[in-house]
């Protein structure tokens, strides 16, 4: 059988290779499709590409543009108080432009935020708006005044005077942080953190009188406190407790003061029953009537007790820090000390720390001078002293010596007599006495001895004396009268002759009348009697007056015609008033080298301040200030930069203003965000 080849195998591998070929040309066209697609699909890409490029490089310029124009505007307000307050109280803030830069300008607006900057408001309800108001017209004298050379007074708070402001001193100025306000003239360097200042010789104008007048506060209490008599001084180191009251005598406080009773804490606590405000109302009768505090070693403190106890030994009490605070905890009750007529205080010498009653509703007033009040004079019955038998001798019916009769001309039955040649006799009366007696705390405003007498030969007569012997010690005075040969009524001013005012030189008191004759005639010396005539003011609230009142000028000041109530005038003297002094007729001046501590820490109303004060080194704080006023608060301010009218960049910034003492003095940002 003969083999026939197999032709199909060959044929399939024919067609087999034809298909592969169709198959390449098919990738092939495929693969430049897509090739073509991705070239397309690139150069696309490379366009968008190209074009994002552009975009990003111009959102850059301009967000670099705001950027800067932020940061310009941030530095262009940081050292500028004004700039950036809270708009609501009128505070502004100017733009800022950033120059063309690549092309592109930005600005940049401000806005301070609520309360931004601001002072915060004062409670007009317990302590006043102003750190400083003066109430002084007189246009002899300065409302306010820095006079201490080449120093800062710095005060916390608005000033308002209705005269002059002067930095007097060389060099020196008043930097406030508050309004500046004057109804007269702002005279040397004077700095405010809200400008312009309003006075007379300023662009502001002169300030309203209307907006500032005499506040009229109220004293902490209407009834005179009971009188208190001034300590003694038990020795060296002591702790002296005065009590709440009226205390009249100057001179018994000066002797705790100035010397004599070293190393002595006088402490007058807050009331106690019921607790409150301890009252301490000084109406000074005797002396100079000024307290002066003029011993290094003396503590002065009034109102409660802060980490110390009044108890033995004495302990060290810190000034300021000695009396608690509004903010310290319970019992902080405080004082008051008020002051009538001419009565003040002058600190040369130690430490005095006042803290004032808290309240919410009241006024929290340490120091108040009286403007209203007066006492009434009144006039006692002529005292008649009796007889003292035991302190008499050469009289003969002595009795009828004790009372004058105003009898035309004596006798054996209306006077006692004494037949005298180159001899003397005498006789005393004591107890001159009131019925009733004249109240504590009154003040005797005339006294006068009189002595009906008669000589029947006056030429033979050498004196005719009364020794005065005042009662609660006092120096013995001496009165002499002229001879008359009828019924005469001598008379004897002993307040001018130095006898002191106070009640108690009654109680105890004795007149010994003598008669001396020569030895040439013989006479006979009649005595009709003898008494005391008295006026006296039972004590009351009395408005300041005297040197108070005169107006603070150098003449007057250097004459002793004029005075403060409150002074601090001694490079050892430490004054601290934490609480509102109110004296609206007075001056007061406070003057210290190397101040290290506030004055007045609730303000001052006063009829004229005077400052002489030189801060120690480091001490940034304010002598005289408020509490709401100090510090003032920091500014917050928005600042928004737009490019071509579109808002491109916010930021909210913080200014830490130390209270407006060094204006920006740290930069915080708060929040920085970008807008696309």
């Amino acid at each position: 059988m003969s083999r026939r080849p197999f032709r199909g195998i060959l044929t399939l591998r024919r067609a087999r290779a034809g298909s592969e070929e169709g198959m390449a040309l098919v990738l092939a066209l495929v693969f430049l499709s897509l090739f073509g697609i991705a070239i397309a699909s690139l150069l696309g890409f490379a366009e968008a590409s190209f074009r994002t490029t552009i975009a990003v490089r111009e959102q850059r310029a301009a967000v670099y543009a705001a950027e800067g124009a932020v940061q310009g505007g941030i530095n262009s307000i940081r050292g500028n108080l004004a700039q950036g307050q809270d708009p609501a109280g009128g505070g502004t803030c100017t733009s800022f432009s950033l120059p063309s830069t690549n092309g592109v300008s930005a600005t940049t607006t401000c806005t301070g935020q609520s309360g931004s900057g601001t002072i915060p408001g004062p409670n007009p309800n317990n302590h006043p708006p102003n750190a400083i108001l003066t109430l002084s017209t007189d246009s002899t004298e300065n409302g306010i005044e820095q006079a201490a050379a080449a120093s800062s007074l710095a005060v916390s708070g608005p000033v308002f005077s209705h005269s002059n402001i002067t930095a007097s001193g060389l060099l020196s100025t008043i930097a406030v942080t508050g309004q500046v306000s004057a109804v007269g003239d702002c005279l040397g360097t004077i700095t405010s953190t809200v400008p312009p200042l309003k006075c007379a010789n300023k662009s502001g104008g002169a300030a309203n009188p209307a907006d500032a007048p005499d506040p009229d506060y109220a004293k902490a209490t209407a009834s005179v406190p009971t009188y208190q008599a001034v300590p003694s001084c038990p020795g060296p180191a002591s702790i002296i407790t005065f009590t709440p009251g009226m205390y009249d005598d100057v001179v018994a406080l000066n002797a705790l003061t100035n010397g004599a009773c070293t190393g002595a804490l006088l402490y007058f606590p807050a009331a106690t029953s019921p607790a409150g405000v301890g009252v301490y109302y000084f109406n000074f009768r005797n002396g100079s009537s000024v307290w002066t505090i003029n011993d290094a070693t003396v503590n002065v403190v009034g109102g409660t007790p802060k980490n110390w106890l009044p108890l033995l030994p004495r302990p060290i009490v810190p000034i300021p820090g000695g009396c608690k605070l509004e903010t310290d905890a319970a019992p902080n009750d405080g004082v008051q000390f008020i002051f009538g007529r001419s009565s003040r205080m002058d600190v040369q010498a130690g430490m005095v720390e006042l803290c004032a009653q808290p309240a919410t509703a009241d006024q929290e007033i340490a120091v108040y001078g009286l403007k209203t009040g007066s006492g009434t004079s009144t006039a006692a019955a002529s005292l008649a002293g009796s007889h003292d038998p035991a302190a008499t001798s050469g009289f003969t019916n002595p009795t009828q010596g004790v009372t004058n009769d105003a009898s035309s001309a004596c006798s054996t039955s209306t006077c006692a007599s004494a037949s005298l040649t180159g001899s003397s006799a005498y006789e005393t009366l004591r107890e001159f006495t009131t019925t009733p007696s004249l109240p504590a705390g009154s003040r005797i405003t005339s006294a006068t001895l009189r002595v009906g007498h008669e000589e029947t030969v006056p030429l033979s007569v050498a004196s005719l004396t009364a020794t005065v012997t005042p009662g609660g010690g006092g120096s013995a005075l001496s009165c002499t009268f002229s001879a008359s040969s009828s019924r005469t009524l001598g008379t004897c001013d002993l307040l001018a002759k130095g006898m002191d005012n106070g009640p108690g030189v009654l109680s105890g008191m004795t007149v010994r009348y003598t008669a001396q004759a020569t030895s040439l005639l013989s006479t006979t010396a009649w005595l009709d009697g003898v008494d005391l005539a008295i006026t006296y003011i039972p004590r009351a609230f009395e408005a300041q007056d005297g040197c108070i009142v005169v107006p603070y000028t150098e003449a007057n000041q250097a004459s002793g015609t004029a005075c403060a109530v409150l002074k601090s005038s001694g490079l050892l003297s430490t004054l601290a008033v934490q609480g509102t002094v109110y004296a609206p007729l007075a001056p007061v001046d406070v003057a210290g080298l190397s101040l290290s501590a506030q004055v007045f820490g609730r303000g001052v109303v006063a009829r004229v301040v005077r400052m002489a004060v030189a801060p120690a080194g480091g001490f940034t704080g304010f002598p005289v200030g408020t509490p709401s006023n100090s510090p003032a608060n920091d500014r917050v301010v928005l600042f928004v930069a737009s490019v071509g009218g579109a808002d491109r960049l916010r930021a909210l910034v913080t200014f830490g203003d130390l209270g407006g003492v060094t204006p920006g003095a740290t930069v915080t940002v708060n929040s920085w965000s970008v807008l696309r």
